[in-house]
């Protein structure tokens, strides 16, 4: 199985949202949580814990939240 990756545009949001230490959650109310992030010139890539995502449950259109490590 794949490591979980997925891409955003590196908007300044994006970029102090979607760090390592903080969980994602996905539409169907899954948590992964956030152990690389990269950025190139117009993407951050973010990697999670886990095994791979499913793009046809969790994938665009489905909005994703950001749960903030403390």
């Amino acid at each position: 199985l794949g490591v979980p990756v997925f891409f955003l545009p590196a908007s300044r949001k994006a970029m102090i949202d979607f760090v390592v230490g903080n969980r994602v959650i996905f539409y169907d109310e899954s948590e992964r949580k956030i152990i690389n992030v990269e950025q190139n010139e117009q993407s951050l890539i973010i990697t999670l814990e886990g095994n791979q995502l499913d793009p046809n449950i969790v994938g665009f259109p489905n909005k994703i939240q950001v749960s903030y490590a403390v």
